[in-house]
Parts: C-alpha cells; structure tokens; sequence
C-alpha cells in the first residue's frame, strides 16, 4: 500500500450559469424540458412516466416564454437565470423567419393567460381533462399551441390541451434534442 501521499487539490466548484449565457443553438428558437425536482414536478413526472414536468420556449436571445403555475403564460428575459440550476433538455426543428415570428406573435397574444391547473390534476391523477379551457394554458399546452399557430403539428391530430410535456419529447423529424443543460454545464449534442 501506497503511504505518505499528498492530498490531491479539492475540485474547483463549476461556476453557476450567469444570466444571459445561455443562448440555443443554431440561435433559433426551442423548446426547453424540464426535469423539475419540487412536489409538483415529481408527481406530474411520476404520473406521465416522464423525466419532464414542464415544458417551456427559449428565444434566440436567451429569453423565454412559459405558463407557469401560478404566474400564468409569462415572458422572463433570461433562461439562465430562471432555468441555469435544473436540468434541461432542449429540443429544436428548422423554422422559417414567418414560422419564427407566428410563435412569438402567438405568445405576445397570449400573454398574461392564467396557468392551466386543471391540465397538471389530470396528469397527476391520471384522469381524463374533459373540455379544453380556452381561458388558461399549461406549460406543454402553451408550447404545443405555439407551434400550432406557425402552423407546425408536432404530434398529428392532438389537441394541445391533451399534450404533457414528455409528448414534446417524441415528436418525428425534423425535431431532435440538440442540447442538455445539466444545473449549470451545458452538452451540445450536435
């Protein structure tokens, strides 16, 4: 056995990510997943047999657009700063500047919308959601419909209002997973 070595230097702490670091690839804009750890998170990833729980929009310049509980749909100026300490896949398709803009003109129209609880209660319980309630969006609602008013159908012939935020997961080509943010290190997977 090896005696008398020298400690080896303790591991420098990876720096936090900083507001407005984080940028999509391509410098398009993408859909963020995200495997959240709080209450909610874990039953809605339980329940929907998921790593994600909430689905959101990251903007070319490292703002995004959401519906979250309790805010509603919101627009925040920095990713980073809201998301840089969970993990995060993000996911992105080939837009054209018009289908670009109808996304973002559809989250401007929507701002403000109160969140979707009834959405999270029958991912968790498992039941049917009944009526879609044109008065509130949840998080993989809202996303979903955004690319439905570019018009991008990301899962034919489903209602936004039946999405959870695993299903933006799946869709077929041309979407891929480009890059997964992991509490602040980042991995491009292209």
């Amino acid at each position: 056995m090896i005696t008398n070595l020298p400690p080896l230097p303790p591991v420098p702490p990876v720096p936090p990510v900083q507001p407005g670091i984080y940028l999509p690839p391509n410098g398009i804009l993408s859909a963020g997943l995200v495997m959240g750890s709080d209450d909610v998170s874990v039953l809605i990833e339980r329940f929907t047999r998921s790593p994600y729980s909430h689905a959101l929009l990251i903007l070319p310049d490292g703002s995004l657009w959401e519906s979250a509980p309790g805010k509603g749909v919101q627009h925040l100026p920095s990713f980073a700063a809201a998301y840089g300490d969970q993990k995060v896949d993000v996911f992105q398709m080939p837009l054209s500047d018009a289908q670009t803009a109808a996304i973002l003109a559809f989250c401007q129209s929507r701002n403000g919308t109160p969140y979707a609880w009834k959405g999270d209660a029958a991912f968790v319980t498992g039941g049917g959601m009944g009526d879609p309630d044109p008065g509130s969006l949840f998080c993989s609602e809202f996303v979903f419909a955004a690319f439905q008013a570019a018009p991008i159908d990301l899962l034919a012939n489903i209602p936004a209002w039946l999405v959870p935020p695993a299903a933006l997961a799946y869709p077929t080509p041309p979407w891929r997973k480009v890059a997964a943010l992991n509490q602040a290190s980042f991995t491009s997977l292209q």
